[in-house]
């Protein structure tokens, strides 16, 4: 049973605690948006395998602590994409007497849900997801993606209770501390709009996070084959902007985004 706060009671609640400072904050609801094969899902694992070997910051952002215990609810994937991406980022590996793939038993990943045993937000789901939380204070959980977890729901989008399932699972994972990262899609014809403006569907998921980080192609529609990617982010604490660039599936930073932008503008008025 929840206690009650009382006067005279200590009370801890800091401003601002972040997990990945002006990326990710800590034991608070972060929404990851972009359109499909941007790269949200490769840039989580990237950010974990680094934080596991001991890097101390992460596109340029300070990793606070030690890498935390991570729990996967991935039923975008099956598991035959999920474990290649993991053993290619050192979180997996294949063992090549029995053929099978095994997670790292000294690796973060601590549990992984696939398109293979999917769990969903329904109170089954929740019940699963809680025990393991339970188990340590302060997991990092990826939920990839939204769509998927609340499917036998047969919620809209538009629906103003789109955010339901995403307020159960806050109230579950809220007395372990535990950090959810919630994958959603971005709609299409938001794209260029702003991280929140940019969450598909309903304000309602949006405005149940408290950072909002989205995703999105810096100049592929002119260019095809330009890579680089807009890493910007709304929410509770200092908005960050970035452009990024993933080459063998690893993420940096390439420059600062008005830096960049005017760098070609320049370039298309030669063009011109």
């Amino acid at each position: 049973q929840p206690e009650m706060l009382t006067p005279g009671m200590d009370i801890d609640a800091p401003d601002e605690v972040w997990a990945v400072e002006n990326i990710f904050m800590y034991a608070k609801s972060n929404l990851m948006v972009s359109l499909p094969k941007v790269g949200k899902t490769t840039l989580f694992i990237d950010l974990i395998s680094k934080w596991h070997l001991g890097f101390d910051e992460y596109l340029g952002q300070k990793l606070i602590g030690k890498c935390p215990p991570v729990l996967i609810v991935g039923v975008d994937m099956n598991r035959s994409d999920w474990m290649p991406l993991l053993g290619r980022f050192g979180l997996a590996y294949w063992d090549e007497e029995k053929k099978k793939w095994f997670l790292k038993e000294d690796g973060p990943i601590k549990g992984l849900f696939t398109m293979n045993e999917p769990i969903h937000l329904d109170d089954e789901g929740l019940s699963i997801i809680s025990e393991v939380v339970a188990r340590e204070k302060g997991y990092l959980c990826l939920f990839d993606s939204y769509h998927k977890l609340i499917k036998p729901f047969g919620l809209s989008e538009a629906d103003a209770n789109f955010d339901g399932p995403l307020c159960d699972l806050q109230e579950v994972l809220a007395p372990h501390e535990a950090t959810p990262i919630i994958i959603h899609h971005a709609g299409h014809g938001r794209r260029g709009e702003g991280a929140v403006a940019a969450s598909r569907g309903s304000t309602a998921l949006p405005a149940a996070v408290s950072q909002v980080i989205n995703m999105k192609w810096l100049r592929r529609e002119q260019d095809p084959k330009d890579k680089r990617v807009v890493l910007e982010t709304e929410g509770r604490g200092e908005e960050l902007s970035m452009i990024v660039l993933q080459e063998n599936e690893r993420w940096s930073v390439v420059g600062d985004i008005s830096e960049v932008l005017e760098e070609q503008r320049l370039i298309d008025d030669e063009n011109k």
